[in-house]
């Protein structure tokens, strides 16, 4: 670079840190406006579902506070709330933030990639989701079942007990989010991230996407995912291996719960047979891809390791949005550890 007379300077201008910055405080701005559209989006629909609730019963306000939470209308109307707010957040974010950082996600709309590089990252997931499931039954052991019920709430696993409620749910997580969130961390938050650094924002969108959960218990397993998906991303040139993967991942959990909780005298042991199956195929993947294909994060030299982190921190957006999403996750993890505790030695 040098011969040719060009020869950009290691530390990054103020001029270059204040465009690379612009990139990253957009980021986190749109993502509180995420936060502040799906706060607003739940309470509004909230209070009609709750008026409708109340005007189905008279406006019996003893009944409807005495049922409300047993009743499977009041059931769905939450469940419906609550998803609402995030398919709002993510469409609106996803199309506005595009337009305001001028990304054209058009062209990451293609069917020509790899089927291998699809079923390699499908089995390296579910290998992870196995993993993480295995020792999260492992570490719940050592808790009542008052605690679970409880992590159960945290992670929104008792919105949908009712038929109808569990269906939308169903369909939610399945179908939607897949597509919305990806549109979300995959196209927005990824190629903001990855201006200059692509390694940078690999692993700064996937954090991110597992703060945006706001749990412990989730954070740990879409956090790795999220490497995973935004690995793809950048591998295929295309968004829709990784919505693929995550509509497969998302429906792979509703089945193994919903199994879980069945009844069935074989369901444990469909179960077991499951979490060794994608354990030994996402593992043998993933040392395949590592050893033989010699696949692996993009490199990231000295220039473009000075224009990550350093300046991500200097975003007051990504440090709010850090901070907020951060406690949330942390709250979690001492509400289960410090419940968990006292709740054993109270037994």
């Amino acid at each position: 670079m040098e011969e040719r007379g060009f020869c950009p300077p290691l530390e990054p201008t103020f001029e270059e840190r204040k465009w690379i910055k612009g990139f990253y405080d957009k980021t986190g701005l749109f993502l509180l406006i995420h936060l502040g559209i799906a706060l607003g989006v739940e309470i509004v629909a909230g209070v009609v579902g709750f008026l409708i609730f109340a005007a189905k019963h008279g406006f019996n306000l003893y009944f409807i506070f005495e049922n409300m939470l047993k009743g499977s209308d009041f059931q769905i109307l939450t469940v419906v709330a609550t998803l609402l707010s995030y398919l709002v957040a993510n469409l609106v974010v996803f199309f506005w933030g595009c337009k305001s950082t001028k990304i054209k996600p058009a062209q990451l709309f293609n069917f020509n990639f790899s089927a291998k590089a699809f079923f390699a990252a499908v089995a390296v997931a579910l290998g992870l989701q196995a993993v993480c499931l295995l020792f999260g039954n492992l570490f719940l052991e050592i808790f009542p079942k008052e605690t679970i019920e409880m992590i159960k709430n945290i992670v929104g696993q008792n919105r949908g007990d009712s038929g109808i409620a569990w269906g939308i749910m169903a369909i939610y997580t399945c179908i939607i989010a897949p597509i919305t969130e990806e549109l979300v961390f995959r196209v927005f938050c990824l190629k903001n991230l990855s201006r200059v650094n692509l390694r940078f924002g690999i692993i700064a969108s996937s954090l991110l996407f597992g703060l945006v959960h706001g749990n412990i218990i989730q954070f740990v397993f879409a956090f790795p995912l999220g490497i995973i998906l935004a690995f793809l991303t950048v591998r295929t040139n295309s968004i829709i291996p990784a919505i693929g993967v995550h509509m497969v991942v998302n429906t792979c959990a509703t089945i193994l719960s919903k199994l879980s909780t069945s009844g069935f005298a074989w369901s444990q042991t469909v179960w077991l047979l499951w979490i060794a199956f994608a354990i030994a195929a996402g593992a043998a993947v993933l040392i395949a891809a590592k050893a033989i294909f010699k696949v692996s994060l993009p490199k990231a030299g000295e220039f473009e390791k000075r224009r990550g982190w350093g300046i991500y921190f200097s975003s007051g957006t990504i440090i709010a949005f850090t901070c907020i999403y951060g406690i949330m996750v942390l709250a979690t993890a001492l509400l289960i550890l410090f419940a968990g505790m006292i709740l054993s030695f109270l037994k």
